[in-house]
């Protein structure tokens, strides 16, 4: 959760400032389909990479905001678990 105001709306109280107790997420991916070439891959994470570390980027969306890439196994397990509880929910 970000605790702080973003520079694009200063005027705009954080939920904190507001009495709310809530953190939360948000966050995208980019997911290829089972079965692509390991090089693929990684030449899709390069280029993503590149992306998110221009300085036009940030300037577009400028800090608290973060952005970062991974193809880690761990990241990888991370969102499995993520999308199994979002699926359960939504399946009810």
């Amino acid at each position: 959760m970000i605790r702080k105001r973003s520079p694009l709306m200063d005027d705009v109280l954080t939920l904190q400032e507001q009495d709310y107790d809530i953190d939360f997420q948000n966050w995208n991916a980019v997911f290829l389909q089972r079965g692509v070439p390991d090089e693929a891959v990684r030449r899709w994470n390069a280029e993503l990479n590149k992306i998110v570390r221009d300085p036009k980027l940030e300037e577009r969306f400028p800090a608290p905001a973060s952005l970062s890439t991974s193809a880690a196994p761990s990241r990888q397990r991370l969102v499995r678990r993520r999308n199994a509880r979002f699926l359960d929910h939504f399946q009810r």
